[in-house]
C-alpha cells in the first residue's frame, strides 16, 4: 500500500509539473506575439504618418531613423521602391502579398508568415499612404516550434527538481498515513481506529473474526463430542463381544449355552462393523465425497425397494409398510439414497406402536421432488426436534436403548446437503412422524 500510494503520488507530481510548465509557456508565448504584434503595428502608423505630414523621407540612398524592423516602401503596382533589408531591384513585385492587397484594398493590412521549417515567424503590418503607396513593416521572431527545445529543457529541470522534492515529501506523508493502519490490532479491534472512515471495517472484521472463532470452538466442541460418543459406542459392543468370547475361553458356559453366546458374539460383531461403516459413511459425506459417479434415480422404485426390505422384520410387529406415489427422478448417488431411505424406514418400524403403519411416499411437487416416509408412532418430543439429525443423539430412554448405531438421522441430514436438498421433520403423539425431503427434479 505504502510503495503504490508512493508511486501515485510521484506519477501525479510529474504529469502536473509537466502540463503547467506547458500551458504557462504558451502562455507566455502567447503574449509575447501579442506585443510584438502591436509594436509592429505602431511603428507601421506612425512612420505612415510622419511620411504623410512631410517629416520622414524614405529613399535607397539615405539612412534615416529606423528601429530594427524591418520597412518596406511598395507603390500601388507592387513595385518595391525601398527596403531595409536589401537591394530593391532584385525583389519581385509585393502586390499580391496578403497584407499589401489589403492595404491598397482597405487602407490597412496585416499577415503572419512562418519560413525556415515553421522555426522563424514574421509579422507584417501595411498602412496606405496619401500618395497611393503602401508603407509595410515587419518583425521576425522565432515560432513555438523554435522554442520548444528551450521550454523543454527548462520543464526537465524544473521537472526534476519538483519530482525529488514530490518523492522525499510522498515518503514522508505515505510514512504518516500508513504507520496507524500498520499499528493497528486486530486481534482486539472493535471498530475504533486513528481514522474514522476506517472504522466501519474495523468493526466489521472484529464481528467477522469474533464469528470464525465462535465456528472453530463449536467445531471443536462437536468434534470433541464425536470422539467421546464414537468411544462409548465402540465400547459396548467390544465390552460384549469381550464377555462372551471370555466365557466361552474359560468353559464356563454350559455346552446348551454355546451356541447363544455365540449368536451374541455374532451380533454383536455385526452391530460393531454397521457402526463403523456408518461412521465413515458420516465422515465422508460430512467432507462432500461421494467416491461415485452421480445418476439418474427413481425414487418411487428406490422406495417399493427398501419397503419390501422392511416389509417382513415389520409384520413380525404387526406394522404394515406401504409405497406409493409417482414415478419422478432426481439425479444423485443411489447406494446414499438407498442409506437415506433405509434408515427412515427403519426408524419408522422401530420407533412405531405394534400394529402401526409406515408410509412412503414419492411425488411430484411445485418446489421438486418430494419423498416422505411416515409412521403412527408416539412422535418426537418438541424439544428433542431440533437435535434429532446429531451424530449419536438418542431422543429418550426407549430409543437409546433400541438397537441401531445412532447415526440413521445424521446420515440423512448429510445425505440431504450432499444431494442439495431440504428436510422437513413433523412430530406429535396423535399422527407420529413424518419426514419430508425435498429434491431438486432431475429434467
Amino acid at each position: 500500500m505504502r510503495r503504490s500510494r508512493l508511486r501515485f503520488s510521484c506519477a501525479a507530481a510529474g504529469i502536473s509539473i509537466f502540463v503547467t510548465a506547458t500551458l504557462v509557456s504558451l502562455y507566455v508565448y502567447s503574449g509575447f506575439a501579442a506585443r510584438t504584434r502591436r509594436d509592429v503595428r505602431a511603428r507601421a502608423e506612425y512612420l505612415a504618418a510622419e511620411m504623410d505630414g512631410g517629416g520622414l523621407w524614405l529613399s535607397g540612398s539615405g539612412t534615416v531613423f529606423l528601429s530594427d524592423a524591418r520597412v518596406t516602401l511598395i507603390a500601388a503596382t507592387g513595385e518595391v521602391r525601398f527596403d531595409t533589408a536589401g537591394d530593391t531591384g532584385a525583389m519581385e513585385n509585393h502586390r499580391d502579398r496578403p497584407e499589401v492587397r489589403a492595404a491598397l484594398e482597405t487602407g490597412f493590412g496585416e499577415c503572419t508568415r512562418f519560413s525556415g521549417t515553421l522555426r522563424e515567424r514574421t509579422y507584417y503590418c501595411a498602412v496606405k499612404l496619401r500618395g497611393g503607396d503602401v508603407l509595410r513593416c515587419a518583425s521576425t521572431s522565432g515560432s513555438i516550434i523554435a522554442a520548444l527545445p528551450g521550454i523543454a529543457a527548462v520543464s526537465c529541470c524544473i521537472a526534476i527538481a519538483v519530482f525529488i522534492a514530490a518523492v522525499l515529501v510522498s515518503a514522508r506523508v505515505t510514512r504518516k498515513l500508513v504507520a496507524p493502519i500498520n499499528s493497528l490490532d486486530l486481534e482486539a479491534s472493535d471498530g475504533i481506529g486513528s481514522y474514522p472512515e476506517l472504522d466501519p471495517l474495523l468493526a466489521r472484521l472484529g464481528e467477522l473474526r469474533r464469528e470464525i472463532v465462535s465456528q472453530i470452538e463449536d467445531r471443536e466442541k462437536m468434534r470433541r463430542e464425536f470422539s467421546a460418543n464414537v468411544s462409548h459406542e465402540l465400547k459396548t459392543p467390544i465390552t460384549a463381544i469381550s464377555g462372551y468370547a471370555e466365557i466361552l475361553a474359560n468353559g464356563v458356559a454350559r455346552p446348551e449355552d454355546t451356541r447363544n453366546f455365540a449368536g451374541k458374539i455374532y451380533d454383536e460383531a455385526h452391530r460393531l462393523i454397521a457402526l463403523v461403516n456408518d461412521i465413515m459413511l458420516v465422515s465422508r459425506l460430512d467432507e462432500g465425497d461421494a467416491d461415485f459417479a452421480p445418476e439418474s434415480v427413481d425414487l418411487l422404485s428406490l422406495a417399493r425397494e427398501v419397503a419390501a426390505r422392511f416389509a417382513r422384520a415389520a409384520a413380525a410387529r404387526g406394522i404394515s409398510v406401504a409405497a406409493y406415489g409417482d414415478d419422478i427422478a432426481v439425479m444423485g448417488y443411489r447406494r446414499i439414497l438407498d442409506e437415506t431411505v433405509s434408515n427412515l424406514v427403519d426408524n419408522a418400524v422401530k420407533y412405531n406402536r405394534d400394529k402401526g403403519r409406515v408410509y412412503v411416499c414419492a411425488e411430484r411437487a411445485e418446489g421438486g421432488a418430494v419423498l416422505t416416509v411416515a409412521d403412527t408412532g408416539s412422535g418426537i418430543a418438541p424439544e428433542d426436534k431440533e437435535r434429532v439429525f446429531e451424530r449419536f443423539y438418542r431422543a429418550d430412554k426407549s430409543r437409546a436403548l433400541a438397537p441401531g448405531t445412532g447415526l440413521g438421522l445424521a446420515i440423512v441430514k448429510h445425505a440431504a446437503q450432499l444431494h442439495g436438498a431440504k428436510i422437513e421433520l413433523h412430530s406429535d403423539g396423535e399422527t407420529g412422524t413424518s419426514v419430508k425431503i425435498t429434491f431438486p427434479i432431475c429434467e
